[in-house]
């Protein structure tokens, strides 16, 4: 188990670190320290499982270790593996393009959260995916009731990885909404995460936002400070940016306009 620990905290080194390639292959090396003999406890290694097919673009064994893990929290009868597998699985399933499927998984966790876990984080993730769903297919009315419960959950400051409100804001954006994005922009970029594969994210989404709010200059001046931030590889980059182009093509537009910028790249 001690191993096993370590393998972990090596693993979010990596991770944090933006080396995906070192990060995957630790994760690897957990999954065969441990086998078959998967506990309650192991949950975070399907976590990791997850993540790990996802950057590497390899999206059908993403959703494949879901409904694995998804299995085996339902065996062990335990309702915090069964949310987080529901809350994983609805992220596998959205970047698989299953999206009528991702959509059920993600109500399955939100309503597991509502009734038995208080809002933390992890919440966040099936709010997200649930929210650029609904904003993708014109549902305004749930798009936006997902931004408010995105910013009702609490968190640290600054947040490891990306916050709720830095998903509200992506949300806003797809929207469109320029009023929601100009009360939510100045909240979030006082919240740039540690990690630095999201801090790459996070100057994107800055850059987007002051975009969509005319403020050219401003947009290249955020995009230009991902300089700070390690380039990731294609495969991890367009993994991360998949909730964006694969929703509207307006947003992609966007995002490619401002690219375009002299000086940005």
């Amino acid at each position: 188990h001690e191993l096993s620990m370590a393998y972990r905290a090596m693993a979010m080194v990596h991770r944090n670190a933006n080396e995906w390639d070192r990060f995957r292959e630790v994760v690897q090396r957990r999954r065969a320290l441990l086998e078959t003999a998967f506990t309650p406890s192991d949950a975070d290694l399907y976590i990791d499982l997850i993540t790990s097919y996802l950057t590497a673009g390899n999206y059908s064994d993403a959703v494949r270790t879901g409904h694995e893990f998804l299995e085996m929290a339902e065996k062990l009868r335990s309702p915090t593996g069964i949310y987080n597998a529901s809350a994983r699985l609805a992220s596998a399933l959205f970047y698989n393009n299953q999206w009528d499927e991702a959509q059920d998984f993600a109500d399955r966790a939100i309503d597991m959260g509502q009734r038995f876990y208080a809002a933390g984080p992890l919440a966040a993730d099936p709010l997200l995916y649930s929210g650029v769903m609904a904003a993708a297919r014109g549902d305004e009315e749930q798009a936006h009731e997902r931004v408010r419960q995105l910013e009702a959950i609490p968190y640290d400051i600054p947040p490891e990885h990306r916050g709720p409100r830095q998903f509200a804001l992506n949300i806003a954006a797809l929207l469109e909404d320029r009023e929601l994005v100009a009360r939510l922009l100045p909240r979030v970029e006082q919240e740039k995460p540690r990690c630095l594969t999201c801090t790459l994210l996070f100057h994107l989404d800055e850059g987007e936002a002051r975009l969509l709010l005319g403020d050219v200059d401003g947009a290249q001046a955020k995009l230009t400070q991902r300089r700070i931030v390690r380039l990731v590889d294609t495969v991890t980059r367009d993994w991360q940016m998949d909730p964006v182009e694969r929703t509207t093509q307006t947003r992609g537009q966007r995002v490619g306009d401002v690219d375009q910028l002299p000086g940005v790249g």
